[in-house]
C-alpha cells in the first residue's frame, strides 16, 4: 500500500466491521516510525501494532475508517469506549493529511458515541503533535498540556454543534 501518493476521491468516514479488521492493521502497520510515536506516544512494534487492533472489542468500541479510491484505508480513529466517557485514537496516512480527513472521523467518533450514551471524550497525543492539538481546538476540545502529553476533553455536544464538523473536504 502507497499511503504517501497523491489523494483521489476520498469516501466518507464509515463504521468499520469485523471483517475489516485487517484494513486497519495494514493502515496502522503503514505508518512510518514517527507516525506511530504520534499515534501511540510511544515506539510500536509491528506485533505490537496487531496486538492492539486485534484486541479492540468491537462490540464496546468502534472503528471507524476513510478508504481511498483504492478501497485503500487512508484514515481510522478507534472509539475505545467506557460507560460515560470514551477515547478517540486517531491516524491519517501521511499523503492524505489536511484534507479533512481527521476532522471528519472525530465528528463520527462524536455522532457515536453521543447515541451511546456517552457524555465526555478525551484524545491524548504528544505535546509534538500540533496537528492534533489544532483538531481539538477545532472541535471544541480542551486542551491541556502537561509536560510531553496533550490532552483535550469535550462533554458530547448536542447534534447541532457536532454536524458543522461533519463535512469532509474532497478535491
Amino acid at each position: 500500500m502507497d499511503h504517501t501518493r497523491s489523494p483521489g476521491m476520498i469516501h466518507p468516514p464509515r463504521l468499520l466491521g469485523a471483517g475489516e479488521r485487517e484494513a486497519f492493521v495494514g493502515h496502522l502497520l503503514a505508518l512510518d516510525l514517527h507516525d506511530r510515536h504520534l499515534r501511540f506516544g510511544a515506539a510500536m512494534s509491528d506485533a505490537s501494532m496487531r496486538n492492539y487492533a486485534n484486541g479492540i472489542d468491537l462490540g464496546r468500541d468502534a472503528l471507524f475508517g476513510v478508504f481511498d479510491e483504492g478501497a485503500t484505508l487512508v484514515g481510522a480513529a478507534h472509539l475505545a469506549r467506557a460507560p460515560s466517557h470514551a477515547e478517540i485514537g486517531l491516524s491519517v496516512a501521511s499523503g492524505f493529511r489536511r484534507r479533512g480527513l481527521g476532522s471528519a472521523l472525530v465528528a463520527a467518533c462524536c455522532r457515536h458515541a453521543r447515541a451511546c450514551g456517552v457524555r465526555s471524550i478525551f484524545m491524548r497525543c504528544a505535546a509534538e503533535n500540533a496537528p492534533m492539538r489544532n483538531l481539538a481546538r477545532a472541535h471544541g476540545m480542551r486542551v491541556i498540556v502537561d509536560g510531553p502529553e496533550v490532552d483535550a476533553f469535550l462533554a458530547v455536544p448536542e447534534r447541532q454543534a457536532i454536524a458543522r464538523h461533519a463535512v469532509l473536504v474532497q478535491h
